[in-house]
């Protein structure tokens, strides 16, 4: 099954609200107890037995190649000006042809969210949190069991909880995404926007939902303290590879 799935990783941003704690490197290279936060999403992804991955980079993307030698790479050389939706566009393809996993490289999950995403029955599917539902969060408006409206202006009184960037996507809404991100023209969106229209379109999402699964994303200092806390590890700093 997950020979017909790639991954696309997106790690091009610079991280400026952490910059005080990753000393130079990406966010993602932030310690998790023995490995970083890139380290371990690209394990669970082997470990669910997808192969073929792509990380868009831009911030110290030549780390990334040396950390990666094995990995396909998409580069967005202007990461500082652009946010994901343009780093998304760079990577999905124009005549997609496999199920195309999108993943957040800021987010740490248990080890049963790529698993479980893969595995729903839904073509297209977004991980959903019902713990987070906060002023920041991506939230989810659903109709039965199907997504109806996703972003951050959703009503927090009416959502049901964060899609917190891991995405599963039927390679008719990849490409169909790809080219909604372009139409827009607003290199400065996240491409949960472009998603939302889809939606608003007839496009169909379903939500895997964790339950008491973990997940945080890393947006602050703060968060970073807080993840490592949870998990009763040791705080430090950006590494090598």
């Amino acid at each position: 099954m997950t020979e017909n799935v790639r991954a696309i990783v997106l790690c091009a941003g610079a991280g400026v609200r952490v910059a005080e704690i990753t000393r130079g490197r990406p966010k993602s290279y932030l310690p998790i107890g023995d490995e970083t936060l890139i380290h371990r999403q690209l394990r669970l992804l082997e470990e669910a037995g997808i192969k073929d991955v792509t990380m868009v980079v831009g911030f110290q993307a030549k780390l990334f190649r040396e950390s990666f030698p094995g990995y396909q790479f998409v580069e967005n050389p202007d990461y500082r000006s652009t946010n994901t939706g343009y780093s998304l566009s760079l990577a999905l393809r124009a005549t997609e042809e496999k199920t195309v996993l999108v993943m957040n490289a800021d987010v740490f999950y248990d080890e049963t969210v790529i698993p479980g995403v893969v595995a729903h029955p839904g073509a297209s599917v977004a991980a959903l949190d019902r713990k987070r539902n906060g002023e920041e969060e991506i939230k989810v408006l659903l109709g039965g069991d199907q997504i109806t409206g996703l972003g951050k202006y959703v009503n927090e009184d009416l959502s049901v909880g964060e899609a917190f960037g891991v995405y599963k996507l039927s390679p008719g809404m990849a490409r169909y995404l790809r080219r909604e991100i372009l139409l827009q023209n607003n290199p400065k969106a996240f491409y949960e926007r472009a998603i939302d229209q889809l939606l608003r379109g007839g496009h169909v999402m379903n939500v895997y939902d964790i339950g008491d699964a973990f997940c945080m994303e890393i947006d602050t200092p703060e968060d970073y303290f807080e993840l490592i806390n949870t998990l009763g590890l040791e705080p430090g700093d950006a590494q090598q590879g």
